[in-house]
């Protein structure tokens, strides 16, 4: 995905894995993307600064689960839930206050 330019899962409209194993993937249309996980790699996660569930929310803003890629919006002060993988980064393409 990410030699394809895609940023964050919130970029894509659907993905559809292929017969012969390629992944095809539909982007939104300009400016209908949503907040979505960044398409980083598990040793870059140190650079967003990643938060365990359970955590307090410093930002209030779009958080996506690193595994899942469940993508919520929590205020400030609230606390990070249970997610599959237990972390959760700031969204990629989100308005985050």
């Amino acid at each position: 995905m990410r030699n394809g330019g895609i940023r964050s899962l919130g970029e894509i409209e659907a993905a559809y894995l292929e017969r012969d194993g390629s992944l095809s993937m539909f982007r939104y249309r300009p400016r209908k993307e949503k907040p979505g996980l960044p398409t980083i790699s598990e040793d870059m996660i140190d650079e967003w600064k990643p938060h365990k569930a359970g955590a307090k929310v410093e930002i209030s803003g779009y958080h996506s689960c690193y595994k899942t890629g469940e993508t919520i919006w929590l205020e400030k002060g609230d606390i990070f839930p249970d997610c599959e993988g237990e972390i959760w980064v700031l969204s990629e393409g989100a308005q985050n206050f």
